[in-house]
């Protein structure tokens, strides 16, 4: 909570939204960031359909997803890299994907902007 406070104070440009994929507002954005968002979804391409027609032209995105973790398997969409190109494949983007491991955990960043 404090740091919600201190962003909108800080930030009072940027729009956090906590809630459903199904009430996302219209936009149009400048740039968007989902962390630890899209391995929760049983078909994560419908949440990034979603969230690109909020993204205006040439706007920034950044996807932070968290794979295996602790002995927790991950998605199968996060199998290899290749199956996250072809997921986002499917939207008008530049985009580029990495892959970490840190401790006990896989992370996926994926960034970029709309085409």
């Amino acid at each position: 909570e404090r740091a919600l406070k201190r962003t909108r104070r800080e930030h009072p440009n940027v729009m956090l939204i906590k809630g459903s994929h199904n009430v996302l507002p219209l936009g149009p954005f400048d740039g968007l960031t989902a962390v630890g968002v899209l391995e929760y979804f049983e078909d994560p391409s419908v949440v990034i359909k979603q969230l690109f027609r909020s993204l205006k032209k040439n706007g920034r995105f950044s996807f932070l997803i968290f794979g295996n973790s602790f002995g927790l398997v991950s998605p199968a969409f996060l199998k290899n890299k290749q199956s996250i190109h072809d997921l986002f494949r499917r939207v008008n983007a530049e985009y580029r994907v990495k892959k970490k491991i840190k401790g006990y955990t896989d992370f996926w960043y994926v960034w970029g902007r709309k085409a």
